[in-house]
């Protein structure tokens, strides 16, 4: 890519102005020393002295507009790339954009460059490392005796046991507990201990219930998630559940 520069553009215009006034010093002493008369030689040097004002005034016209407008097109090329990079745009050729174009600018834009290279690379590799914790902890949720739900503290299912899912079908990921109903079963059970946990604000014992029509008891205990600055961001409540088992008759007699 040619490299285009604020200093060669400055220094081509000095030049200009400079060449400019040389020949027109040139043309007023060739017209001064020439054999005419007076008033033919006076109508010369100020024809001389229009010519060459319009010309340096449209030059000085031009460097005047030309030079902020290069100025301020670099900076808002560059004040766009470091939006893009604080925004976290997927694709950005740094190499490609006007500001690149500038030799003053180059070293600026590789070492932008360079930093989101290296942001990509950190990114790819947080994900990586996200997905095989995440890959780990399901795995060992999926191998626990228990069933375990894990909700944030406003009532949305973050995780839930296949095997709870395929018991409840209504508890499943993203559904949120506090704006759904259902069934009585799930409703003095997991959906009202979980509400007594997120009142409380921390661990609180544990429960049993027994739900008569399903013949069923079950038992729930409950750890709060917190973050950095131990503010309360989710719950985690492990449910086992316990078939009642049929008296045996004896027809024995």
């Amino acid at each position: 890519m040619n490299k285009k520069s604020f200093t060669t553009v400055l220094r081509i215009s000095l030049i200009a102005i400079f060449l400019l006034l040389t020949i027109q010093s040139i043309f007023l002493i060739r017209t001064i020393d020439a054999e005419i008369k007076w008033e033919q030689k006076s109508i010369d040097l100020q024809n001389i002295i229009y010519v060459f004002i319009f010309i340096q005034f449209t030059l000085l016209l031009i460097i005047f507009f030309y030079i902020p407008y290069r100025i301020k097109t670099t900076l808002l090329s560059l004040e766009r790339i470091i939006k893009n990079i604080s925004k976290w745009a997927p694709t950005l050729d740094i190499v490609e954009t006007q500001a690149a174009t500038e030799k003053e600018m180059t070293d600026i834009m590789e070492v932008l460059d360079k930093m989101y290279n290296n942001i990509q690379k950190f990114d790819a590799q947080k994900k990586e490392k996200i997905y095989e914790q995440h890959s780990r902890i399901s795995s060992l949720l999926k191998l626990a005796v228990n069933d375990y739900i894990i909700l944030t503290m406003h009532g949305v299912v973050a995780y839930c046991s296949e095997s709870l899912s395929e018991r409840y079908p209504a508890i499943h990921s993203d559904v949120n507990v506090l704006e759904t109903d259902f069934t009585p079963d799930i409703e003095k059970t997991v959906k009202a201990y979980y509400k007594e946990i997120v009142a409380a604000g921390h661990t609180i014992e544990e429960r049993e219930e027994y739900l008569e029509r399903l013949q069923k008891k079950l038992t729930m205990q409950n750890q709060i998630v917190r973050d950095a600055s131990s503010v309360p961001i989710g719950v985690i409540i492990a449910i086992q559940e316990y078939v009642k088992e049929k008296k045996q008759v004896n027809t024995e007699k």
